[in-house]
């Protein structure tokens, strides 16, 4: 059984498409939706504490804004029957219509991921609920990049990366407003700075 965990901000709902998407998972699949409050703020927070409700026992973690076509969930329930021990990810895509230029962001997110064995969180996490817990759950002393600390966490233990090989598909809002080459400036940078403070954490 999956649990299908998806954090939201104050005030937000989970887009009705992608509830239209998630209902061709098998039936017997269980949705958590965890709104952040004053008490449970921050995305890790949120989304350890779905993990604390789930009855399933394989995790997915999912952000709000994303689709995903039926093709690529039958390829993720193919991926987990093959590798059940993995860490299961999809490849990254933009919504249609998005500015041509996202073509060469999806390009170097599939080169991060495949190549540099680096996907974020962003490309959906799917995980045995034991091994999950295993590794602590998504680290909650740190303000941003949750997930490629949960993610090294997981190849320094040993746990697989297992990409589905179909896409995931997520808005490019954050580059249309800020501009394709600044938030992707921003993003390299933060990703350097996350891999220094991950191999301090770990040597400490």
């Amino acid at each position: 059984m999956i649990s299908i965990i998806i954090p939201v901000a104050p005030k937000d709902e989970v887009p009705a498409a992608l509830l239209e998407d998630l209902s061709l998972f098998p039936e017997e699949t269980e949705l958590i939706i965890v709104p952040a409050t004053r008490s449970l703020s921050g995305r890790a927070n949120c989304m350890n504490a779905g993990a604390q409700d789930a009855r399933g026992d394989h995790l997915f973690f999912l952000h709000a804004d994303s689709r995903l076509p039926e093709p690529s969930i039958l390829a993720l329930l193919r991926s987990m029957e093959t590798g059940p021990d993995g860490l299961h990810y999809f490849d990254l895509a933009f919504h249609p219509g998005s500015h041509p230029l996202m073509l060469v962001t999806q390009w170097g997110v599939l080169f991060r991921s495949r190549i540099l064995h680096t996907p974020y969180g962003d490309q959906g996490f799917c995980i045995r609920k034991d091994l999950f817990w295993q590794l602590g759950g998504f680290p909650a002393d740190v303000s941003l990049g949750e997930d490629h600390f949960f993610l090294r966490h997981a190849r320094r233990s040993g746990i697989p990366l297992v990409p589905v090989k179909a896409p995931i598909f997520t808005s490019a809002r954050k580059y249309e407003e800020h501009g394709w080459l600044k938030t992707t400036l921003i993003h390299n940078i933060l990703w350097r700075k996350q891999i220094r403070q991950d191999r301090g954490r770990w040597e400490a």
